[in-house]
């Protein structure tokens, strides 16, 4: 099958895209929120943007990535911390520690009402990480904080949350995710 299927994703697609008259979108039925496409890799998709569910994490919902970008240089609400900590045990995981805010420093924040641009930014680098773990996980955030917080063997020995912590190590985290999620050997 690998053949065919090779033959038509580089043989015969090319040129049905070529001589394929344009298609309008509004051809195509609109997806209700929730409602299931059934594909054979049984992915669910959504209305909305599905790319910045990992705000939801944060109690902010429907942001797109430049609201994303404007909410982090003002700096993100200090309920979002609350938010997204509520939702984790903090006997496996200090999510000030995880974003090194000091004791000190966080009771300042909470006063304030606000974190400062370069602590949202890695609230919001650790949420992403966390949505694309429990992702992996078919919603279970119990099984994804515990393989954040667990040696692994494809990240060298490393636990993903130690090395989440900064953006080549992210980038590491999420590329292993992305193996994992397609059953690619790592």
């Amino acid at each position: 099958t690998w053949e065919r299927n090779k033959f038509l994703l580089f043989g015969i697609c090319p040129y049905i895209l070529r001589h394929m008259p344009k298609i309008e979108a509004t051809q195509f039925p609109i997806l209700e929120a929730n409602e299931p496409i059934m594909a054979p890799t049984s992915i669910r998709i959504t209305k909305g943007p599905s790319n910045q569910g990992y705000a939801r994490l944060l109690g902010i919902s429907d942001a797109t990535s430049p609201q994303l970008h404007a909410l982090v240089k003002a700096g993100l609400p200090f309920g979002a911390m609350e938010h997204l900590q509520d939702q984790l045990d903090p006997a496996l995981i200090n999510l000030p520690q995880v974003v090194h805010i000091p004791a000190r420093t966080l009771q300042r924040r909470k006063v304030e009402g606000r974190l400062q641009p370069d602590e949202s930014d890695r609230l919001l680098r650790f949420a992403r990480i966390l949505w694309k773990t429990i992702q992996l996980f078919d919603g279970n955030r119990h099984l994804a904080v515990g393989w954040l917080t667990s040696p692994v063997v494809g990240l060298g020995g490393i636990c993903p949350l130690e090395l989440a912590q900064s953006e080549p190590g992210t980038q590491e985290v999420e590329a292993l995710i992305g193996r994992l999620q397609y059953g690619v050997f790592s």
